[in-house]
């Protein structure tokens, strides 16, 4: 029997293995502090990476690690310096954990932190696919309850939204998205929703780009099949003006260089 110290949390015990083990609940030792039930997680294609490889790039899993960074929670306690938090306040949280002394932290750039850890990354913080997690104040953002199943896909969609303000207005544009998983097509469809004159998206899945005709794409190309740039400059000969690339793949920095307008 599960005793008021322990907990469930879900491990990566080895590539393709994932385990529900016990093991201690974390307990609040900052002020600043609070004590989160985790009610939902999303599954991002990190943690599919982590889970099928054991790996993305030089992030190198060291078994057992608990991943997970989408979460919608419960606040169960809070720290002394409790802030507009209560227990029983549903909240949805932000996975970057900054430490809030370094030169990027004062000047309010936390997100560029130097010594930034991101929660189910490895060697930086274990995840969230677990009962309970301990986590700064400032990392929870309050929700409804009623508004707590579409909490989870706050955090991705903020990515497709940044992106966006970083690309500083697509209407009358013409947008391509290069890469689309479920975060391409967000950006995709926010693009559509922004009013971009012309929409193109890429992706070696032929159901992706069938998703990517639903939220509003003019043009799809799968690289296995197409030559992507020959097809975008035929339909644009003075190039693209926007690019988003979704894929974390050379071959697609390689095609934006070459379709995106000087």
């Amino acid at each position: 029997m599960r005793t008021m110290n322990e907990m469930r949390a879900g491990v990566l015990s080895g590539v393709g293995r994932l385990e529900i083990i016990e093991v201690t609940r974390p307990q609040i030792s900052s002020p600043q502090e609070v004590l989160l039930r985790i009610e939902t997680i999303g599954i991002c294609g990190s943690d599919l990476h982590y889970f099928r490889t054991g790996r993305i790039g030089d992030q190198v899993v060291d078994f057992p690690f608990i991943i997970g960074h989408e979460a919608v929670a419960v606040v169960k306690e809070v720290g002394s310096n409790k802030g507009d938090l209560r227990p029983g306040d549903w909240v949805v949280i932000d996975p970057a954990l900054s430490c809030g002394r370094c030169d990027q932290c004062r000047a309010g750039r936390s997100h560029t932190c130097r010594q930034l850890r991101f929660l189910g990354c490895p060697g930086q913080r274990a995840g969230c696919l677990q009962d309970y997690l301990v986590l700064p104040r400032n990392n929870c953002f309050k929700i409804n309850e009623e508004e707590s199943t579409l909490g989870i896909l706050v955090e991705p969609i903020a990515i497709a939204i940044y992106a966006h303000h970083l690309a500083e207005g697509v209407r009358n544009k013409k947008v391509i998205v290069l890469g689309g998983g479920p975060l391409g097509l967000v950006v995709a469809y926010i693009s559509r929703q922004k009013g971009c004159q012309w929409l193109g998206v890429t992706d070696k899945v032929d159901a992706r780009l069938e998703g990517a005709r639903k939220v509003g794409a003019d043009w799809i190309g799968n690289p296995l099949d197409q030559n992507i740039i020959k097809e975008v400059e035929s339909i644009n000969p003075e190039q693209v003006d926007i690019i988003f690339e979704c894929c974390g793949q050379q071959e697609a920095l390689d095609q934006a260089e070459i379709l995106l307008k000087p």
